[in-house]
C-alpha cells in the first residue's frame, strides 16, 4: 500500500467519524485542522487511533499520543508512516 492510499484511508475514516460533529464531512481535506475546526472529539479520536492500529497496522507509542501528531490527516500520516 502506498502513502497516498494510506492518506486517503485516513481521510475517509476522519470523514466518517466526523459525521456527527460537522455539517459536511466531505469538506474535510488532508490539511483540515482536526481540533481547531472541531472535526473530531476525544471519543472519535480514540476511534481513529483504534483504526490506525487495527486496520492500518500502525503502532502508536505513548510519546506520539499528543494532539500535535493528530493536527491534520497529513500530520497523522507523516508521523505514523515514519514508524511503519
Amino acid at each position: 500500500m502506498n502513502n497516498l492510499s494510506i492518506k486517503n484511508q485516513i481521510l475517509e475514516k476522519v470523514r466518517s467519524l466526523a459525521t456527527n460533529q460537522i455539517s459536511d464531512p466531505n469538506k474535510i481535506t488532508f490539511e483540515t485542522r482536526i481540533f481547531e475546526e472541531k472535526t473530531l472529539n476525544s471519543v472519535t479520536l480514540l476511534e481513529l487511533i483504534d483504526f490506525l492500529e487495527l486496520e492500518l497496522g500502525f503502532h502508536i507509542n505513548e510519546d506520539k499520543l499528543s494532539v500535535e501528531y493528530f493536527e491534520s490527516v497529513n500530520e497523522i500520516a507523516d508521523t505514523f508512516l515514519e514508524v511503519v
